[in-house]
């Protein structure tokens, strides 16, 4: 196959129309506004969640299912964020959700707002709605994030002790057991697709269905699981970062990992546009 029968391959040429319209939304630049506010966000998230949990009487659960997560995120990056989480879970601290969880949510909301930009850039839309509609509907974003992450951390931890007690009546095989990771994995998957699903309905100030949606999430869920395979594999065979960051090392790690989620998300919309469009000129030179 030579070049210009690769350059002829419509999946090819797709491919590199999304990647122009990337460049032209400056999605590259976006995505580091996008990683910044996510980090900025992610700790006042985590503290709201473990103090959640905590109201709910739930926090070894919550913990376990944030360090579960974890287990899917490059090994640097859980050895810088599990330290942090473990002191938010076992400070215990009931009181915080009162006047200071205000700030919080504030502060997390700002994360959703910054996937709201980019959403909107990648569709096409402007924003319309009051500022008070959107960061209302940001914080119930987050608050809602957080109670389903302590419901699910239930079928986290109770998913292994179902499977324990199994095996104790019916001794699994290697297959069985090799099945039984698999499934973890389903597990972050789906997650991430309901998530996604969720952002892509009702940030944007526009409405799609559900099916015209699915091609950007789905590639976004599968790139994001591979690109946590392939971050992992690139610090354990260029660990140097250290050497050059010292004892920041870890942030600038986390930074751009988050980097690379927020350019896949941005990517996850543009293809969805993209697809949108060609159906809207194909039905054009049928008509």
């Amino acid at each position: 196959m030579n070049l210009e029968s690769v350059k002829r391959n419509p999946t090819v040429r797709f491919t590199w129309l999304v990647l122009v319209r990337l460049f032209d939304d400056e999605g590259f630049e976006l995505s580091g506004h996008l990683a910044f506010v996510a980090l900025l966000a992610l700790f006042p998230f985590l503290i709201f969640l473990g103090a959640l949990a905590g109201v709910l009487g739930n926090f070894a659960t919550g913990q376990r299912f944030v360090a579960f997560m974890l287990q899917f995120t490059p090994g640097d990056i859980s050895a810088t964020l599990s330290p942090v989480v473990t002191r938010i879970f076992s400070s215990r601290d009931t009181g915080i959700l009162t006047f200071s969880a205000l700030f919080m949510l504030w502060a997390a909301s700002n994360g959703i707002e910054a996937m709201r930009v980019v959403l909107n850039r990648a569709y096409r839309v402007a924003e319309t709605r009051s500022f008070w509609w959107r960061r209302a509907q940001s914080v119930v974003f987050v608050a809602l994030g957080a109670l389903a992450m302590i419901l699910l951390s239930l079928a986290v931890v109770l998913g292994p002790l179902l499977w324990s007690l199994v095996t104790q009546v019916v001794p699994a095989s290697a297959a069985e057991a090799a099945f039984w990771q698999v499934a973890r994995y389903g597990i972050a998957g789906t997650v991430t697709f309901v998530v996604l699903l969720a952002l892509h309905l009702w940030l944007p100030n526009t409405r799609h269905r559900i099916r015209d949606l699915l091609p950007g999430i789905v590639v976004t869920v599968a790139l994001l699981l591979g690109t946590a395979s392939l971050f992992s594999v690139y610090l354990t065979t260029v660990p140097s970062y250290s050497a050059v960051y010292g004892s920041l090392g870890g942030v600038v790690v986390v930074l751009v990992y988050l980097y690379v989620n927020a350019l896949t998300f941005i990517f996850g919309g543009e293809l969805n546009s993209a697809i949108w469009r060609a159906r809207a000129a194909h039905r054009q030179s049928v008509d």
